[in-house]
């Protein structure tokens, strides 16, 4: 086997061989039957063109727009010239069809493109002196287009050169001429850059046609490159081996770059135009040979960062500041990824999107020797200094070796791609059965991957749980059942690292396919380590085992858990309390409360008293309305809970407490005096609260400047004032209008209809 560490340089060198099969422009001149052109509004067109029928033609014919992304521009200073739509042309006599035709069967095969291509009449545009078109590329303006056609009509005119350039490559076309039965073309694909020079005197006359393939052909073929094709077979054969036997080093995949751009309505191996479809003929054979899968995908690369600005100096005010005054900095962001993907065969395949490292392109410095898509800057602004966005967006052919699509696509793709995708080979092999072995051996396969790939830092751990990926991961081993490897997972990631409540519906599913002996180790292991730090996940686990029927046979198990919590309780109000490290997972709420005794009440109905006991008598001050009331109404839902005896005392207390609440009086006030309990003691919350003391004082205006305005308004937000306020803008500064009202009356009727209805459900 031969050294591969230099592998994504050598490909790429043995691929330089393959010359093109065609080239991305032609030209020249070609003799035709003239044309019966006649313009709507106009009429029949002499050629050689008039100056005379010029002039009528501008007058007739709109500014020619140019498109930018997703615009359509009218700009003097990209583009001058003028159109006449298609829908206004009609070009009369069958000569001048045979002549087209003749035309379009040399291009085809000066551009290495075979099969079916008809024509499509585009516009008719017209040049003056100093008209022009700066650098740019045609759309693909409808399915099947590949390239631009374009006739320029005998006329008399200086100038008007068009340029069209390719990887670095620039063909020049002059496509003057004066003669009665002859004219000059270019033709190029859609995805070249090119650009018309000012035309200096005459009037320039074209007419332009889009080529659409109508069927896909047979591709332009390669010389004989057997030699070259070995040569990467032989490459790919020693690479595929390797990864084959777990060689980390070298790179998952590869990633070879085409110089065409395609569109994704356009991409696929039968569409792929002159050197791109020669270096994929010979890849494909070569993948074949070598046991190696390969794909058309288009790449995307997109970075964000800072940049310097050097052109102060030599800037006016004015100016715009130019690409050439900016050097790109540190990258601060970055995307990239493959989609779009296309088998060989035409066929798409369902890999969604897929990162790549830039140690699989062919070569690795492939972004360093290339131009961007798009590249813009922006000056700095406020404490912002100056920054870029650059892009690159181009197609590529991509191999890996066969039986690694799942190793390359877990390696590449997020959790967000390769769950989902477990999740549906569980689902494949669950509807084919015995009939559909193949899915639940690729679903293992990408679960060890997937396994072998979680991320290690207990905070990412705790991002994934409590976002359901954790969840997600083990109802899919479970659904396999793989229950050691599930096992692993928990111990690993679970009881390691980091535990949060919605893990527990899946750790049911394990637990229930487990032997008993196995079940009670892991549940005994997962509460010592987690019990305190995250009782609230471990609470909720009891309940759902009690509640799934654990309780009849495996009682033992359950009550040593349940002793877990009775102490994680106040250890984990202790830790919060005295300690800088808050449990993660430790908040005494309704549900935590409700949990804890559900899961204990039925195991151990005096530990369950013990937790009680604590939560009314204890150090902690647990709010009645909040955390004992919704638990106190979600317990006393359960059969048999109501007649324990730590039930009884909850609850007892619970009514009583809201009782007391409804025997208060329940009065409007009297007069304008509103209680007072402002959070704030400062010079001018002084003066609100001698206004809330006021019998007789229902109104207070306070002008004041914004800040101290906005300093009384969160005064009495914060302090539940019966006040309402508004601003007064007439004057400066403005005045703070505030209003007593009877907001606590209000509250505290509404209180008393939901304390009834509590005591109710109670009773």
């Amino acid at each position: 086997m031969s050294n591969l560490s230099d592998i994504t340089t050598r490909l790429p060198e043995i691929l330089q061989q393959v010359d093109r099969p065609g080239d991305f422009a032609t030209g020249g001149r070609f003799r035709f039957y003239s044309p019966g052109l006649v313009v709507e509004g106009i009429g029949p067109i002499a050629l050689p063109l008039l100056p005379m029928q010029a002039e009528a033609l501008i007058a007739a014919a709109q500014p020619a727009p140019y498109g930018r992304g997703e615009e359509t521009l009218v700009d003097r200073e990209v583009r001058r010239t003028w159109q006449v739509d298609a829908k206004q042309l009609t070009i009369e006599g069958a000569g001048w069809q045979e002549s087209l035709e003749n035309l379009v069967r040399s291009v085809k095969h000066s551009l290495g493109v075979y099969g079916d291509v008809e024509t499509e009449l585009y516009k008719l545009l017209i040049y003056d002196a100093g008209s022009f078109f700066i650098e740019h590329r045609d759309t693909e303006k409808r399915e099947g287009m590949f390239a631009t056609l374009v006739i320029a009509l005998p006329c008399d005119y200086k100038g008007g050169e068009l340029l069209v350039r390719h990887q670095g490559e620039e063909m020049s076309f002059d496509l003057h001429s004066n003669a009665v039965d002859s004219a000059g073309f270019a033709a190029f694909f859609a995805d070249c850059r090119h650009e018309v020079r000012p035309v200096t005197a005459g009037y320039r006359l074209t007419l332009i046609y889009n080529l659409i393939r109508t069927s896909q052909g047979e591709q332009p073929k390669p010389a004989d490159y057997s030699n070259e094709q070995q040569q990467a077979a032989e490459l790919l054969h020693d690479w595929a081996k390797a990864k084959q036997q777990g060689d980390g080093h070298l790179p998952e995949k590869l990633i070879y770059p085409l110089e065409h751009a395609y569109s994704p309505a356009e991409i696929s191996f039968a569409t792929l135009k002159n050197a791109d479809a020669a270096v994929a003929e010979v890849l494909v054979a070569a993948a074949a040979d070598s046991d190696c899968e390969i794909s058309l995908a288009l790449l995307s690369l997109e970075e964000e960062g800072g940049a310097e600005y050097y052109g102060y100096g030599g800037r006016r005010s004015w100016d715009e500041p130019d690409e050439d005054d900016f050097e790109i900095g540190e990258v601060y962001d970055t995307i990239q990824k493959l989609g779009e993907w296309r088998k060989p065969d035409g066929s798409q395949t369902n890999l969604g999107e897929l990162e790549f490292d830039e140690e699989e392109l062919c070569p690795p410095d492939l972004f360093s020797t290339m131009d961007p898509t798009d590249l813009s800057f922006s000056e700095a602004t406020g404490n912002e200094g100056a920054s870029f966005e650059r892009s690159y967006h181009f197609a590529a052919l991509v191999l890996w070796p066969k039986g690694r699509t799942l190793a390359v696509v877990a390696h590449s793709a997020g959790l967000s791609t390769t769950l989902p995708l477990l999740a549906d080979l569980v689902q494949q092999w669950k509807q084919g059965g015995a009939e559909n072995p193949a899915a639940r051996s690729d679903a293992l396969e990408l679960a060890d991957h997937i396994e072998q790939q979680w991320p290690k830092s207990e905070w990412e751990i705790r991002n994934l749980s409590r976002q359901g990926d954790t969840a997600s991961f083990l109802t899919s081993l479970s659904g396999l059942g793989a229950v050691e490897t599930a096992v692993e997972f928990i111990q690993r990631v679970i009881i390691a690292g980091a535990y949060t409540k919605a893990d527990n519906e899946a750790l049911v599913r394990v637990l229930e396919q487990m032997s008993e002996a196995g079940r009670s180790e892991l549940l005994d292991q997962l509460f010592r380590k987690k019990a305190v730090a995250c009782i609230g996940a471990c609470a909720d686990l009891l309940r759902r085992l009690v509640h799934v029927g654990f309780l009849q046979d495996k009682s033992a198990t359950l009550g040593d858990l349940s002793s877990f919590l009775t102490v994680a309780l106040p250890a984990a109000a202790s830790a919060e309390k005295t300690s800088y490290w808050r449990p993660p997972d430790f908040v005494v709420s309704g549900d935590l409360v409700a949990d804890l005794l559900a899961g204990i009440e039925p195991i151990d109905p005096h530990s369950a008293s013990i937790v009680v006991e604590w939560l009314l008598t204890g150090p902690q001050d647990i709010d009645m309305d909040t955390v004992l009331l919704p638990a106190a109404l979600d317990l006393h839902k359960l059969d048999g809970y109501q007649e324990s005896v730590s039930m009884i005392h909850l609850i007892g207390t619970v009514k009583e407490h809201l009782r007391q609440r409804i025997a208060e009086a329940l009065a409007s006030p009297a007069d304008w005096n509103r209680p007072e309990k402002l959070s704030c003691h400062c010079s001018q919350c002084n003066d609100l609260s001698y206004f809330l003391a006021n019998s007789m004082q229902s109104e207070w205006r306070y002008r004041a400047a914004q800040a101290k305005r906005s300093h009384m308004e969160t005064t009495i937000r914060n302090s539940s004032c019966d006040i309402d306020f508004h601003t007064n803008k007439t004057g400066s500064p403005h005045t703070l209008v505030c209003r007593k009202s009877q907001n606590s009356y209000y509250s505290k009727g509404k209180q008393r209809k939901r304390d009834e209805r509590d005591l109710a459900m109670l009773a």
